[in-house]
């Protein structure tokens, strides 16, 4: 309203039009992310993609998650542009598909094998990160007892195939992740206070 030229040439063409290359990133770099932003269910995303896709019953689940999907792929596909950032509109799509497809074919020997791998990679990983985290002494021990904690609750969950343990597992690293960089964060303005 105040300046529409201005608007158009500074918004509309600069900042959409002129950065549809974005950031310099692949497809493959920009799909990726995905990947990691599931964890831990992202080795679980397969076997629960061809659960669902070879059970025909399940066809309005597939028409949920293309409905979904498809908007936000078609533009950060185009726009590789701050894509980490719209990739979380695909999450909840991905954790949707990931629980009907233990709901489908959760008893197969397969799928019970990747819920465990699942389970094993994600203790490692936070096991690690408090190892990590503890040598370099910037966190409370508080945090990197709850990354270890968490991740033998996962463990225990991917060798009982409890998968619902396994997502609230997933929920508390989330928080425990927060609660490391909240307090790194604190660490580091203290100094300039």
């Amino acid at each position: 309203l105040v300046d529409g030229e201005r608007f158009v040439a500074d918004y509309l063409v600069h900042e959409t039009l002129d950065k549809k290359v974005g950031n310099g990133g692949t497809i493959g770099q920009i799909w990726g992310a995905l990947l990691y932003f599931c964890f831990p269910f992202t080795l679980i995303l397969f076997p629960s993609i061809r659960a669902i896709w070879r059970r025909r019953r399940t066809s309005e689940m597939l028409r949920f998650i293309l409905c979904w999907s498809w908007a936000p792929a078609l533009f950060f596909t185009l726009y590789p542009y701050r894509v980490k950032t719209y990739l979380y509109l695909l999450v909840p799509a991905v954790t949707i598909l990931v629980d009907w497809g233990y709901v489908v074919d959760g008893r197969s020997k397969f799928y019970r094998f990747v819920v465990f791998l699942s389970g094993l990679l994600m203790f490692a990983v936070l096991a690690l990160l408090a190892i990590i985290l503890q040598r370099a002494e910037i966190v409370p021990l508080w945090v990197n007892l709850g990354f270890i904690g968490a991740g033998l609750v996962a463990l225990v969950c991917g060798l009982r195939d409890w998968m619902r343990g396994l997502a609230l597992c997933g929920l508390a690293a989330v928080f425990f992740f927060h609660a490391a960089s909240v307090s790194i964060g604190e660490t580091d303005i203290r100094g300039l206070r």
